[in-house]
């Protein structure tokens, strides 16, 4: 009975002791701002921003009945094979923590389109070489 109560106990500090200790995953960020034909690679893909569909968001300084939004298109390619068009919409309602990986969304990375600029002003239309899409790059690493 001793005997196999030690063996039994052993077993469970064997157990017990055994196993390896859990690494602490932590996350490495990035933000890159796209101006409209740019892209930038990660692993084995390609983000490019391909243009501005529309911006109707309200102009600083203006009264607007509705808020409007802006619409982008950015195509995600993998080994230079394209495997999605993703059309991105913000508005001022746009809730990042919800949206995030709305381009590339994967258990190690997240890629989110989080805002695009210049914002609107008043009288002055935003020329389509002066748009940037900032993207922010999320990895978690050990």
């Amino acid at each position: 009975m001793k005997q196999i109560f030690t063996l039994g106990f052993s077993f469970y500090f064997f157990l017990l002791f055994g196993q390896e200790a859990e690494t602490e995953l932590q996350t490495l960020t990035e933000v890159y701002n796209l101006s409209i034909g740019d892209s930038f690679e990660f692993d084995d893909y390609k983000i490019r921003f391909i243009d501005v569909l529309s911006d109707s968001r309200c102009p600083k300084a203006v009264m607007c009945v509705v808020a409007g939004e802006a619409k982008v298109v950015v195509e995600v390619y993998k080994e230079n094979k394209k495997l999605s068009t993703k059309n991105i919409v913000f508005t001022p309602t746009f809730f990042m923590p919800n949206k995030k990986g709305n381009l590339f969304d994967s258990e190690i990375i997240k890629l989110t389109g989080v805002e695009l600029f210049p914002y609107p002003v008043a009288d002055n239309q935003v020329p389509k070489d002066d748009y940037k899409l900032k993207l922010l790059l999320e990895e978690l690493v050990q």
